[in-house]
Parts: C-alpha cells; sequence; structure tokens
C-alpha cells in the first residue's frame, strides 16, 4: 500500500464489505467508461479494484484501475489523510469517506470528463501519457473534500500484485514475523503516546 507519511507501521485492513461497497459504486459510476476501454483497447475485463489501510497516523484508500486479470497494466488513485485512532473524532469512517470522495474526484475528472485522449492516457502502461493530457497528481497534492484534508496521488501500482508480493513474504522470508512483531510493537508505542497526550 502507497503511504504518504515516511516509516513501517503495521496496519489494518479497510473491512471487505466495505471494500466490496466501493468496487459496486466504482462499477456503477464508471460502467460506460470500462464498456468504453474494453471496446477500444481489446482487454477482456478492465476493472477496478479498491484496497485501503489503517496505520497508526493514517489512512489511505486506493482505487486501481486493472485493464485485464491477465496483464499488469494498472493504473491507481491513492488517498492519504491524518489518522489519529486515540481521538474521538474524526472516526476512520469519516476519513474513510473523505479519501473515496478525493479520490472518486481524480478518477470522475480524468475518466469522465468526455476526452477521449485523457482515458487513453490513464489506461495507458506509463505515466508520462498522462502528464501529457491532464493535470494528474503525480505527486501527493493536497485536496479538501468539506472540512478534511485529503492528499491524492496517481501511479502505476498494481494492488494484486503487490499483495501476492506481500503474501509470499509472509510464507517465504524467514525473518519476515520478526519485522511484523516490532512494527506492531512500534505501532502500540505510538498508538499508547498520543492517548497519553490527550488525557
Amino acid at each position: 500500500m502507497e503511504r504518504r507519511k515516511p516509516g513501517k507501521r503495521m496496519s489494518a485492513s479497510v473491512p471487505e464489505d466495505y471494500i466490496r461497497l466501493v468496487n459496486e459504486l466504482l462499477d456503477r459510476n464508471f460502467g460506460t467508461v470500462l464498456k468504453a476501454i474494453k471496446k477500444k483497447h481489446k482487454t477482456s475485463q478492465p476493472k477496478f479494484m479498491a484496497r485501503g489501510s489503517l496505520f497508526p497516523d493514517e489512512i489511505v484508500l486506493s482505487l486501481s484501475l486493472q485493464m485485464d486479470p491477465k496483464s499488469v497494466v494498472s493504473t491507481t488513485v491513492h488517498a492519504s489523510s491524518d489518522y489519529d485512532p486515540a481521538a474521538s473524532v474524526p472516526k476512520a469512517e469519516e476519513l474513510l469517506a473523505a479519501c473515496l470522495d478525493a479520490a472518486g474526484g481524480v478518477l470522475g475528472q480524468l475518466l469522465l470528463n468526455g476526452d477521449p485522449k485523457t482515458v487513453d492516457a490513464f489506461v495507458d502502461p506509463s505515466l508520462s501519457e498522462l502528464a501529457q493530457v491532464a493535470d494528474a497528481p503525480l505527486e501527493w497534492t493536497n485536496v479538501d473534500v468539506g472540512k478534511r484534508q485529503v492528499f491524492v496521488k496517481i501511479d502505476k501500482m498494481h494492488l494484486e500484485l503487490e499483495e501476492l508480493a506481500e503474501k509470499w513474504l509472509d510464507e517465504n522470508d524467514p525473518d519476515r514475523q520478526a519485522f511484523l512483531d516490532q512494527e506492531e510493537k512500534e505501532a502500540e508505542e505510538l498508538i499508547s503516546e498520543r492517548a497519553k497526550t490527550r488525557h
């Protein structure tokens, strides 16, 4: 998962029910675009995929358009918001909603603007095409969503391949568990420190 904030911290995945709802929303809102991409680019099944993680200091939601199940071509919009799990407000759900609005806004701006060149550049394997035809946030860029500050970024990360790599590391790296244990300890310490400063 692409992070805006530096450091390796343990994360929790956004619940699958929420991700399923986001995927359904993307399919509904961008269904016409998906059909046009499928027809023009002769791809078998372009689809959106959402993933999200809650870190001790940040929430990240990523929305990815994958061209084909057998292809590595993917364009992903990441949205990130500061998060403090010890705070009573804003709640994680509110920040996820703001991240979804921000990332969805970027997708809408690029895919629903009526310009086929922008859509072609979005699905191109390289980001350079997109940078030439649209004002796309290739670095973390601040956007305001209501009263929330969210940062967005586009890259070519393939979410399924990243998950497979993480799974492989979990199963095959002998030092992986020690690494994960250390990250979890650091995350718990950070949350504990924040909770103490609030009281």
